[in-house]
């Protein structure tokens, strides 16, 4: 009877995240990184406009501003919109953004 002998055993593996644990760093940002539309709407964030502000602005809807302050974040490794107004404000020309 195949019941009696051993059943083989299975191997358990840790689980494995998505991301690496040991990132490199990435090289710092510069704004040639962004596009002129992205280099827009991070401008109307610095000067302390909403989503919805922007999308009027830009005549945008409020969906593609989100996605452009999200590539934002991405693009500049930073973690919230006062961090992009505050990479905006250091990288402003003489004229502005």
């Amino acid at each position: 009877d195949e019941l009696d002998e051993p059943l083989p055993l299975v191997q358990v593996t840790a689980e494995q995240h998505l991301e690496p644990a040991c990132r490199p760093k990435p090289k710092p940002a510069e704004p040639a990184t962004l596009t002129a539309r992205e280099s827009e709407v991070v401008s109307l964030i610095a000067d302390g406009k909403s989503n919805a502000a922007i999308a009027a602005e830009l005549d945008l809807s409020e969906h593609t501003v989100k996605r452009h302050v999200a590539n934002i974040l991405l693009k500049l490794d930073l973690p919230s919109r006062a961090a992009a107004a505050a990479f905006s404000a250091r990288h402003a020309g003489p004229d502005g953004p």
